[in-house]
């Protein structure tokens, strides 16, 4: 499994309750990275990587899911990470990409952040999402935008 902007590692303990071989636990920051690290400092299944979505330092079909909870509007080029997350993908894989509030939420949020940057990191529409994909090769099971959830996900055809 792969958790693209860990963040502190929230979603960690969910993931490896699923007993996944290996969790990746996937950062810009390796301060965040540090948090997930002494959370779980005898986790044999879970690794460490500091990387963009864009440029994955991993084999091709490496992982069986993959998850971007609460970091996708934050992709600076979101076909060019959605590709990437197609390539280290294994076929029938999937993608879930989710917020624990809905667009016109998290897009409140952002819109009104000090920070420039965070301003301009919208969700677009869940079915926007859902065709994007679908261009990249997933096929979508998942499209919902609800005011506590916000749920696109796909198997790779």
């Amino acid at each position: 499994m792969l958790d693209v902007g860990s963040g502190t590692g929230f979603m960690i303990k969910f993931l490896l309750d699923a007993d996944p071989e290996v969790v990746y636990a996937c950062d810009l920051s390796q301060k965040m990275l540090g948090i997930i690290a002494e959370k779980y400092p005898n986790e044999s299944r879970l690794q460490l990587m500091q990387a963009d979505a864009r440029h994955l330092p991993m084999a091709d079909k490496t992982v069986d899911a993959v998850l971007c909870n609460g970091v996708y509007p934050h992709f600076e080029s979101k076909p060019v990470a959605l590709s990437e997350l197609h390539r280290v993908t294994t076929p029938g894989g999937r993608l879930v990409i989710s917020h624990f509030g809905g667009r016109h939420f998290v897009n409140s949020i952002h819109a009104n952040s000090s920070d420039p940057v965070i301003r301009q990191d919208l969700i677009e529409p869940a079915s926007e999402v859902a065709a994007l994909l679908v261009t990249v090769g997933y096929e979508v099971t998942v499209c919902a935008d609800e005011p506590d959830l916000f749920i696109v996900a796909g198997v790779k055809k």
